[in-house]
Parts: C-alpha cells; sequence; structure tokens
C-alpha cells in the first residue's frame, strides 16, 4: 500500500506561487481547463486571483487574464425579484 496520491498523470498543472494552495492541490490549477474560484465576500477570490496572475507573470512568464463581475443591487433585496414573489425569510 503506498501514500502516494492518486491523480491522473496527464492532467497538466499550472503552479500558482502560493505554496500550501500548490501542495493540497498537487502542483497547482489544472492546465488547459477553467477554474472557478467561490466563495462570499471578503473570503480572498480577488486576493488570490490576483496573487496567481502576478505569480504566474514574475515566477513563470505566463501571461493571465482577470475578469470581475458584480451584481446590481435589486429593488427590495438581492434575491427577492428572482424568487417568484418568494420573500427572504418566508
Amino acid at each position: 500500500m503506498t501514500s502516494e496520491p492518486i491523480i491522473p498523470k496527464f492532467l497538466g498543472k499550472a503552479p500558482t506561487g502560493i505554496s500550501g494552495f500548490d501542495d493540497v492541490t498537487f502542483g497547482g490549477l489544472p492546465v488547459g481547463r477553467p477554474s472557478l474560484i467561490c466563495g462570499s465576500a471578503g473570503c480572498g477570490k480577488t486576493l488570490f486571483a490576483v496573487t496567481f496572475l502576478v505569480n504566474g507573470a514574475t515566477q513563470f512568464g505566463e501571461p493571465g487574464v482577470f475578469m470581475s463581475f458584480e451584481e446590481r443591487a435589486v429593488k427590495g433585496g438581492p434575491i427577492s425579484g428572482r424568487c417568484g414573489g418568494v420573500k427572504p425569510g418566508q
């Protein structure tokens, strides 16, 4: 029995330059595949993305793009207009 992680050998990884993250992901983010970083406001999504881009450019000579989207405020609350008339808390 081995303690080696079982990951496909063909799955290329793009190192992020973030040592703890690269360790737990066995090398970084998958190459050639989109990666979606999700989380609540203030949890570090933008910091992660910018760090990945800066490290990619400065340490690995890789180009990158950062795209950020924000939802506009909806009258009556952020989801009330999208819940078929059901207001949050009902």
